[in-house]
Order: C-alpha cells, then structure tokens, then sequence
C-alpha cells in the first residue's frame, strides 16, 4: 500500500513548475489579498464554501488547519517564484489507500494571472505528484458544467468526462448540471493491491 499523508511527506512537500512553486499552505501564507480574492464574486462562483460567507483571514485559517490537520487532504498554495506571491490554491481531497483515489480542485483568486496557463503548469505538476509519489490509480474532478475554463483546463490535462449530472451540486438555491471528470494513471503498479 503507498505511504499516503506521512507526517513528513506534507511538511517537505514542494513542487516546482517553469513559473511556480507549488508547496503545502500554511496559516503563515494568508494575506489580504488572499481573503479578498475569496469574496470576490467572480472567484467564488464556482466555490461553494467561499460562497456560503463572508471569508476572513480567521476562516481562511480554519480551513488551512483543517486540511493540514487532514489525513485525507492537502491544500497547497501556488506560489510565483518571483517574487513570491500566492496566487492561488490546489486542494487533493478524500484520498484513499485503499481505492487509490483522490479528488481536486483549483483556484486562482488572483485574476491578475488568470488565462497565462499556470493552471496547466500546475495541474500537469500535481497529477504526476499524485500518480508518482502517491501511487494513486485515479483522479477525480466534480465541474459544474458553466464552468467553462475548468472545463477546458480538465479536458486539455488528459481528464475524461466520466459522468454528467443534471443536479448533482447545488448552486444557491437550486441544484446546477455538473461534468465529473477523470484521469487514470496508465502505469499503476497493480502489485499494490495485493
């Protein structure tokens, strides 16, 4: 079975891109502009939790110690390399030892760098993490289908659309159409099953 969540795999974590450093947030890590990116409406559309309330830099850290607390979840902040700022996050969420599954989500709350392809650079980057390092067999992603620029982020990593739901997630008050996609690791060793 694969060392999922060591102690020590979380806090040495750090992956690199061409323009990013991609590495475990940390309450140390929150901003302003962090908190303010969260209740920008145009960022939170599509996060449900941002949009349930008003975020401040105490719910932005209690949500960071949830997932650092997590051995099921890591949250990572994208960082530029320089300088260094945090401009968005990538959460790996409910991963299984014994499915050797994970789910993921992403979000750039600094517009600034939104259309410039770092989110490719860091989808690419966390998935390889994911089937490398993890050793984990599939990838989920949960889009709802307005989403249009996840949509096309999914689709040019190497994700499937594996199901369609007319009202699977709820969006304020009523239920929205949601794409699931997913991605396979072609090289997983099925000695881990044993």
């Amino acid at each position: 079975m694969p060392a999922v969540l060591k102690k020590t795999m979380k806090k040495n974590m750090l992956l690199l891109t061409g323009h990013l450093k991609i590495k475990l947030l940390q309450v140390s890590d929150i901003t302003s502009s962090y908190v303010d990116g969260l209740n920008d409406p145009e960022v939170n559309k599509f996060l449900v939790n941002a949009r349930l309330q008003k975020q401040t830099k105490k719910s932005a850290a209690d949500y960071i110690l949830f997932n650092l607390r997590s051995p099921t979840n890591l949250l990572l902040g994208i960082f530029l390399k320089k300088p260094c700022v945090l401009i968005g996050t990538i959460r790996m969420g409910d991963i299984s030892n014994f499915h050797y599954f994970c789910n993921i989500g992403i979000c750039f709350f600094n517009k600034t760098y939104w259309g410039r392809g770092y989110a490719s650079e860091v989808i690419k980057k966390v998935c390889s993490y994911i089937f490398e390092k993890l050793k984990l067999h599939y990838i989920e992603a949960g889009v709802y289908e307005s989403n249009h620029a996840s949509m096309r982020l999914f689709e040019r990593a190497g994700f499937k659309i594996q199901a369609r739901y007319k009202n699977k997630y709820r969006y304020d008050n009523e239920f929205k159409p949601v794409v699931i996609w997913g991605l396979i690791n072609s090289k997983f060793n099925k000695k881990y099953l044993k």
